[in-house]
């Protein structure tokens, strides 16, 4: 997987730093202080996001506008200009904060590995566990499907840019990791480890309506647990 750099709208990481207000003459601070500044602008960021999900969850990108996400957070459609550049930035900040969750947790999973945690470890565990994370965001995979290969998708270039590759990065290492104490056969790469988990929790995401005409099954059924149980068990240490 090659990852290329990509120029991209401000995320919710990435909000414009509150204006201090000029002290007067008395040396008082006129106006709000910057703290409530700061958590007025970060109530606003976090409406935004929130609000982009939940219309993503009721229509297509393609027919949602910018007024309407603005309408359902309850602030104005030029805040979404002023933070995000466009709608395309917004749900941009909006796919990237739900891949930090899925990297947070992916992370977690690597640190009980390394910590010899045991219960709940397993290779066939880290697949539920990302695949449990995108059924859960039913919106969030049809704008990755409708948008990710689109020329000039700003959600597409920070998918392949940073996203796709970050968390790949994370996967390789807790594979690394299973290997090392023996959760995984030794006689495969921690790459090759990881490519195959990715795919398998990935490849359905991208194509979800092709994938479920073509193996009449969808991700959740029981033919597609029982081909993530397939790659688990290939990629388990055999027995003696």
């Amino acid at each position: 997987m090659i990852a290329m750099e990509v120029s991209r709208s401000p995320s919710a990481l990435d909000a414009r730093p509150a204006k201090r207000a000029r002290p007067n003459a008395g040396g008082r601070s006129k106006g709000r202080p910057p703290s409530m500044m700061a958590a007025a602008q970060e109530h606003v960021l976090s409406s935004l996001l929130n609000a982009a999900n939940t219309c993503l969850e009721k229509a297509d990108s393609s027919r949602i506008t910018g007024r309407q996400i603005a309408e359902v957070a309850g602030v104005t459609q030029a805040m979404i200009n002023y933070y995000f550049k466009s709608k395309e930035g917004l749900l941009s900040s909006l796919f990237e904060r739900d891949y930090q969750d899925l990297t947070r947790k992916v992370k977690q999973f690597e640190r009980d590995v390394e910590n010899g945690v045991v219960e709940g470890r397993s290779i066939e565990d880290l697949i539920e566990l990302m695949e449990v994370h995108f059924r859960e965001r039913a919106g969030l995979l049809v704008l990755l499907h409708n948008d990710a290969l689109r020329d000039g998708s700003v959600v597409g270039g920070t998918y392949v840019g940073r996203l796709a590759s970050r968390c790949y990065s994370i996967v390789t290492r807790t594979m690394a990791a299973m290997i090392r104490d023996g959760r995984c056969r030794s006689d495969v790469s921690a790459e090759h480890a990881a490519y195959m988990v990715c795919s398998l929790c990935t490849i359905p995401a991208f194509l979800q309506p092709i994938f479920e005409m073509a193996f009449t099954s969808s991700a959740d059924s029981d033919a597609h647990r029982e081909r993530r149980r397939a790659i688990a068990r290939m990629l388990q240490p055999c027995k003696v």
